[in-house]
């Protein structure tokens, strides 16, 4: 017998086997029936026990595996989209991936047909665009997945908090350092093509040997302060760049 509690010793449900393995951090999902509950519940592996007890009867013993588990809340779009219907949790990603195949293709063709069009627009808007990008990166999405927003607050988690949203906003301050326009830039498109050549050069020759040598550092990092996930991105990223 497997008993499924959580982190307060909360009984939570009983199941006659359990398959997965018995490794921390592993996450599985329950079935809403045995919870009495209309959906789905996803759960993390936090530690586990054999407990033996004797029946009082009889000279046998009672063998029960015993789960710690974590429930793992959904975030807000994630919510939201569980209380969708099936066929509304099929069609609406379906539907949002062929608009951006569709999108993706019309951006691609125009650009290959049309490539001084193109580099002029990456000219006008490449600094605004990184700049953003930046942002949401280190100071949204990164802190959001890394749990650095959400309780409970602790030294670790609001030091390298603070750590990410200065470096976001360092690195805007360098990226528009690096991509600062010519002197006597005057606006033309001409202009415009030639600047976007000469940062895509400048990038390609400078910045990804940077890349390359600090991602193996923040990865070092990320494992030293416990972020496993971002260490794995970082990773990847790392062997992203290599390939380029």
């Amino acid at each position: 017998m497997t008993v499924i509690l959580d982190t307060k010793g909360t009984r939570l449900c009983e199941l006659s086997t359990f398959d997965l393995p018995l490794q921390k951090g592993t996450r599985f999902v329950l079935d809403p029936k045995i919870l009495n509950r209309d959906h789905e519940t996803q759960y993390q592996l936090i530690d586990w026990q054999y407990r033996i007890t004797n029946k009082p009867t009889t000279s046998d013993t009672i063998s029960d595996l015993e789960l710690v588990v974590k429930e793992i809340s959904l975030g807000f779009f994630e919510a939201r989209f569980q209380r969708l219907s099936n066929d509304t949790q099929f069609w609406a990603p379906t539907t949002a991936a062929v608009a951006t195949l569709l999108v993706g293709s019309v951006i691609a063709v125009t650009l290959y047909l049309l490539p001084t069009h193109g580099l002029v627009f990456v000219g006008k808007h490449i600094r605004t665009f990184g700049v953003l990008a930046i942002i949401v990166l280190f100071i949204f999405l990164l802190p959001w997945k890394l749990g650095l927003y959400s309780p409970p607050r602790s030294f670790r988690k609001s030091f390298f908090c603070a750590l990410v949203l200065t470096s976001g906003w360092l690195l805007c301050a360098l990226w528009l350092f690096f991509s600062n326009l010519p002197a006597n830039f005057h606006g033309t498109d001409a202009e415009y093509v030639a600047y976007s050549k000469a940062l895509g050069q400048s990038m390609s020759r400078s910045y990804w040997p940077l890349l390359v040598a600090a991602l193996p550092w923040l990865s070092v990092s990320f494992k030293v302060l416990g972020f496993d996930t971002a260490e794995k991105a970082s990773e990847g990223l790392e062997k992203l760049s290599k390939e380029k």
